[in-house]
């Protein structure tokens, strides 16, 4: 890989690809860490090269999804340390304060869950593109669709993209 330009990386150092000098050959790769050389021209190339892609960007989503819920976590605890303190007192003043507090601690508890389950749908569609990846790569190799399929632990429909539709 170290023949590879920077600027022509794709992926991680667990699954992507790279563009070799002169753009007629690509180095590409897996979790297995095994480096393997295909031409520009190979048939399942621009799928490998989506499914990498797909992945990365999947990866990206949930790192922000786990960014953002675990500041939630802190919102929410800090919602509902406020609310309990200011429940507690009396008064106009308290009481106010008590239902914006309590406000708060209902609005964090309604947006954290759909941030993790963003997370996690993320999360899965990144382990698909992995999969798909190692099924493209197979592919590359050689190897025939059944064998690949069953060697990535993919079905027809998780290949195509088709699931749940």
């Amino acid at each position: 890989m170290e023949l590879c330009e920077a600027a022509f990386v794709w992926g991680d150092e667990d699954v992507g690809f790279c563009m070799l000098p002169g753009g007629t050959s690509f180095f590409v790769w897996v979790e297995s860490g095994e480096v393997f050389q295909v031409e520009a021209g190979d048939p399942f190339l621009d799928e490998f090269q989506r499914a990498v892609t797909a992945r990365t960007t999947d990866l990206s989503a949930e790192r922000t999804h786990g960014t953002r819920a675990g500041l939630e976590i802190i919102g929410l605890g800090l919602a509902y340390s406020w609310a309990s303190v200011h429940c507690a007192a009396g008064g106009w003043a308290g009481r106010l304060r008590c239902a914006i507090a309590v406000a708060g601690f209902f609005v964090a508890g309604v947006i954290l869950p759909n941030d993790a389950e963003g997370w996690s749908l993320s999360t899965l569609d990144a382990a698909l593109q992995a999969a798909r990846a190692d099924y493209f790569l197979c592919r590359m190799r050689g190897g025939a669709d059944g064998g690949c399929m069953e060697a990535s632990g993919l079905s027809e429909e998780l290949l195509e993209g088709t699931y749940g539709t």
